[in-house]
């Protein structure tokens, strides 16, 4: 009998360790668990995008090979220049000529953007606001 007695003591005392240990975990991790989830979400990110890249998930791996090659194209000659093998003339044209469809892609953006915001703060030049008329009370 005094070998459980003393078996129930000891398990009693792992107890009260065990049971310190997991209040100290407790008092250290709680600080870290807004840096924890942090890297938790830029993990999930990366893997995300990985997983993109790796199925071309709505163009992704062609729009970014599209926007690399055009950086490319406009940084080559800019370097063929300082190299001495272009004259800046034609450094310039070329350069000028691979920046040709971001300023196209800005325009319709611009003109996207103005649109929008014409319909969201000029609702009186909107077909719909001409048919409505504010009550006079």
């Amino acid at each position: 009998m005094t070998q459980i007695a003393g078996f129930v003591t000891a398990l009693g005392t792992l107890g009260g360790a065990l049971a310190g240990v997991v209040a100290a975990i407790g008092a250290i991790s709680v600080p870290l668990l807004p840096i924890l989830a942090i890297i938790a979400a830029i993990i999930a990110a990366v893997l995300l995008l990985k997983a993109a890249w790796e199925t071309n998930f709505l163009g992704i791996r062609d729009i970014v090979t599209q926007a690399f090659d055009g950086i490319k194209a406009a940084i080559d000659p800019f370097l063929a220049w300082l190299r001495g093998e272009m004259s800046f003339a034609d450094m310039a044209g070329q350069v000028g000529t691979a920046f040709a469809p971001l300023g196209e892609t800005l325009a319709r953006t611009w003109a996207t953007i103005k649109a929008g915001v014409e319909r969201a703060w000029l609702p009186s030049k909107s077909p719909s606001a001409k048919s409505w008329t504010p009550s006079k009370n």
